[in-house]
Formats: C-alpha cells, sequence, structure tokens
C-alpha cells in the first residue's frame, strides 16, 4: 500500500511541474521596451513584453510574454520576425513570471520564427 502513495505523489509532483509550460503560435504585436535608465517603472527596466496577435492557444494574460533585459538573441529574433510579418511560436512556463512573480508576464522559454 505504501508503494502506492508514493506512485500517487510522484505522478502528481510529476504533472504539476511540467504543468504551466504552455506554447502558442501567432503573430507579433506589440512590443514594449524600458530603458535601464527607466525611472517610471523600475522594476522593467532594461526589460521588453510583446504580445501574440491570434495565437492558436491563448497563454498567460492576453498573450503577452516577458524577455529578460540580457537576452539579446530573442529580442533580434523577435525583431526580425515582426520586420519580415512571419509568424512566432513561443514557449512560456506560466508559473514564471518577469519581471516579479505575480506582478510580471509570462517569462519567454523558447521562441521560433516559422
Amino acid at each position: 500500500m505504501r508503494k502506492i502513495y508514493i506512485l500517487v505523489f510522484t505522478l502528481l509532483v510529476s504533472s504539476y511541474a511540467s504543468a504551466g509550460e504552455v506554447s502558442a503560435t501567432g503573430e507579433v504585436g506589440k512590443i514594449q521596451y524600458f530603458s535601464t535608465a527607466n525611472t517610471l517603472t523600475t522594476t522593467w527596466q532594461g526589460g521588453l513584453w510583446f504580445q501574440i496577435i491570434e495565437p492558436d492557444n491563448n497563454i498567460c494574460v492576453d498573450n503577452l510574454v516577458s524577455i529578460d533585459p540580457d537576452n539579446d538573441i530573442a529580442i533580434s529574433i523577435l525583431l526580425a520576425a515582426k520586420m519580415a510579418g512571419n509568424s512566432i511560436s513561443v514557449t512560456v512556463d506560466e508559473s514564471v513570471k518577469y519581471p516579479h512573480v505575480g506582478v510580471g508576464f509570462c517569462k519567454l522559454q523558447n521562441l521560433t520564427i516559422n
């Protein structure tokens, strides 16, 4: 009986651990960057967020995704997709927020130009 409890517990924990990861494909909408010298919204200093327009799967709050300040590669890929008019696919972990837990948008985990 003890092995059954351990098995059930393990299954519950493993499903909870991956429960926040979701993916969506859509067009790049609004992009907003915050200067590192920004004094109005200091929590976003150097940060960036973007919106996915008409996604195949709704993610996060209003399909808004954040990118860490030092992730120049992701920012470059995002801008290239926007300028080329290509759709993107993103993966986020809805339990990980930037700039802060509970206050930010879902943090980008993976970005692909389609």
